[in-house]
């Protein structure tokens, strides 16, 4: 069941709902939103009890496509400090190996198995992947490949990397990082990481 990234940052056109009864609801507050809808439900006798919530926020990204979801039966990862570690030990083993970031085409060969990956999960941090994101664009100096956006945001289980992060470093650098950090995560026997 899909379920809104993050419930405390206003989608850009504002929290949005139709309810089946035609009724439209708008809010730049997600708590005011849901207290409308509840009002709403229990005037007209629609039931306000068992999972009616989760099922407001499944058809809530159904009717708004632009706002960032996520299935919610998908594990999450959160970011624990030997993830923050691994992320900046990663940086600084990049600059300075010199290495170049790795070209599209292998960016595309690495987000098509991620994609498929049983250990592609989500990052519960919604600021710590866009960042890794980011920080990462910028060293490479390029725009990701199309096959890289169905990353966003999540991540790789075995070892909590941002996966649109990852798919861009050489590999030695990678293994280099798991090699210093004393770690050999338990990626899928099909990743590229084992290569």
């Amino acid at each position: 069941m899909l379920v809104p990234d993050d419930l405390r940052t206003t989608p850009p056109s504002g929290w949005r709902y139709v309810e089946e009864t035609g009724v439209s609801f708008t809010h730049h507050n997600y708590t005011a939103i849901m207290s409308m809808i509840r009002e709403h439900r229990r005037a007209v006798g629609l039931p306000i009890h068992g999972d009616w919530i989760e099922q407001v926020k499944a058809r809530m990204c159904e009717q708004n496509p632009s706002m960032r979801c996520h299935d919610a039966e998908v594990k999450e990862r959160v970011w624990l400090a030997e993830d923050v570690m691994r992320f900046a030990t990663t940086l600084k083993e990049k600059i300075v190996s010199g290495e170049p970031m790795v070209d599209d085409t292998e960016q595309s060969r690495r987000a098509t198995i991620c994609a498929a990956c049983p250990k592609n999960g989500y990052i519960a941090c919604r600021i710590c992947g866009p960042l890794g994101e980011l920080i990462t664009s910028l060293l490479g100096g390029h725009k990701p490949p199309p096959e890289a956006n169905e990353l966003h945001g999540k991540a790789c289980l075995a070892c909590g990397c941002s996966l649109a992060a990852k798919i861009n470093y050489p590999l030695s650098v990678l293994q280099n990082v798991d090699a210093q950090l004393g770690t050999q995560p338990d990626y899928d026997s099909r990743c590229w990481m084992r290569e």
